[in-house]
């Protein structure tokens, strides 16, 4: 692809003032992300682990190149776009075969991803805490204020991202008690909030072993807002909860956001006029707004004392949005109260975001998230259904804008009633260990998986003798688990037998309590 059709595509970018440092990391994280995607694509193809990984990082031998290409064009970019151009450029290769002359950088690649991997491998090494402090511009301390962390890691080579609430204490400071592994690779996000200051935000990315300093904010003195928010008729949306998700300064190059997934920690409620006090932006202030069950608006902050602003969407595109569909079994009867996960994948701005949730099936085997589908943006989604007695199921899917994706059905087959025995190296039980359902693999099908944010709705406990009853599993699957130990997690895989009971020893070293 060449430089001016790449820059005709990208110069339709919003937000295109920011600055360099942030559109170089969000590059470097959607390209990991699409080694990543690319990667399982593969392994669904059949190919194992190890050779879908290291196929996936020969395609990838490019990405120094796409990298530089994009940061020429004026840094003036969506980081969904570089996604698309990666991909015309991959169909490109494919077709009049450049893979040749590419293969010495692919193989450097290949030996970075195999490094970053085995840098990730869990580490007895205790976690450490993050820490941080918040002043305002006068740097005195600001004391009640909100701190709204998304943490993320790659345990074992895989991408996990979770969120967590702190509160500033009377002298601004703020810590996340025993978080990260010091050993391996770390991203933080951090947003504060205080009411009367600006919102502000940091995203640091520190590689294994790299010192982590602690966050300092000072925050600048925001103007009274009073926000009313309509729908597209024009009345006003009483009790909806907004909440800020971008920040963009009129002067700098600097911008501050927040994830959806900290939504719950930093809503604000509409009265029964549609109006919210938001004293958290600077006249002049490029602004996006999350509202929960309608679109996000953009807006720039003027000096009124009250703003009115849209919200909402067409009647037609609510009544298809949100993720839903039905679960079955093998005979055809609806399964109810199974457990539904969802992971949640999404580009607002140009900036990947992942957000899990969770409910269940009713009566008649169904179940729905008021939460993704949407026709104006690019979504990926893998949903997870878990049901004791029947083997769980999972589907990934990714949906371009403009399209929407049709109810989902799943028919689960009965699964083998089987207890796990977890033995260590000599033999002796490993008892009080957490064991999550990681993913399982039929024979000649798809791999069926669940994120590690949503292991803690799918763990259970050994026993004194070591003993867990996992009836999930179908005979003769290749089942993965994650054990929880003091040592932090580790995977271990077995074929599933047709056993009632089934020895696994675990070769590494498991602190029992």
């Amino acid at each position: 692809m060449s430089m001016s059709i790449s820059a005709t595509v990208l110069r339709f970018g919003r937000w295109t003032n920011r600055s360099a440092e942030t559109i170089d990391r969000e590059i470097d994280e959607e390209l990991d992300f699409h080694v990543e995607c690319r990667t399982r694509d593969l392994i669904k193809s059949g190919m194992s682990p190890e050779h879908a990984a290291e196929e996936a990082s020969r395609q990838f031998g490019v990405r120094d190149r796409i990298r530089r290409e994009c940061q020429t064009i004026g840094y003036g970019l969506n980081v969904w776009l570089i996604i698309a151009l990666s991909g015309g450029i991959l169909v490109s290769l494919a077709t009049i075969g450049w893979m040749g002359w590419l293969l010495n950088s692919a193989n450097q690649q290949n030996q970075q991803m195999l490094a970053m991997v085995n840098a990730q491998q869990p580490a007895s090494d205790p976690k450490s805490d993050l820490n941080g402090e918040v002043k305002d511009d006068k740097d005195q301390p600001v004391s009640g204020a909100r701190v709204l962390l998304i943490f993320k890691s790659w345990p074992g080579g895989q991408y996990q991202q979770e969120s967590f609430v702190q509160t500033a204490d009377e002298k601004g400071k703020f810590r996340f008690p025993e978080l990260y592994s010091p050993v391996m690779q770390n991203a933080f996000l951090v947003t504060v909030l205080s009411e009367g200051r600006t919102m502000q935000s940091e995203y640091v990315v520190y590689k294994a072993k790299a010192k982590v300093k602690p966050f300092r904010f000072n925050l600048q003195t925001a103007v009274e807002k009073t926000l009313i928010v309509h729908d597209t008729s024009g009345k006003p949306m009483a009790d909806a909860v907004v909440f800020p998700s971008l920040r963009k300064p009129a002067k700098g190059p600097d911008e501050h956001m927040m994830y959806d997934q900290s939504a719950e920690a930093a809503g604000f409620k509409t009265d029964a006029e549609g109006k919210v006090k938001m004293a958290l932006f600077a006249v002049g202030d490029a602004v996006q707004l999350g509202i929960v069950g309608a679109e996000p608006i953009e807006l720039v902050i003027d000096k009124a004392a009250e703003q009115k602003i849209g919200a909402g969407m067409s009647a037609a595109a609510a009544s298809a949005t949100g993720i839903h569909g039905t679960v079955m079994d093998a005979t055809g009867k609806p399964v109810a109260d199974a457990k539904v996960l969802l992971i949640l994948k999404t580009w607002p701005g140009g900036r990947f975001q992942q957000q899990p949730s969770e409910t269940t099936t009713n009566a008649e085997g169904r179940f729905a998230f008021p939460v993704g589908n949407h026709l104006d943006g690019k979504e990926a989604f893998l949903v997870t259904v878990v049901a004791e007695g029947l083997a769980f199921q999972s589907r990934y899917v990714m949906k371009n804008a403009g399209k929407q994706t049709d109810p989902l059905g799943f028919e689960l087959s009965a699964a083998t009633e089987k207890t796990i025995v977890l033995r260590d190296s000599a033999g002796k039980p490993l008892a009080e260990v957490v064991v999550a359902l990681s993913s399982r693999k039929e024979d000649k099908s798809d791999e069926h998986m669940i994120y590690g944010v949503s292991f803690p709705s799918v763990s259970y406990k050994t026993d004194s003798d070591g003993k867990v009853a996992l009836n999930f599993f179908a005979v003769g699957d290749t089942a993965k688990l994650s054990l929880e130990t003091s040592e932090g997690s580790q995977e271990i895989e077995f074929n599933v037998n047709d056993k009632p009971e089934q020895a696994i020893d675990v070769k590494k070293k498991v602190n029992r309590p």
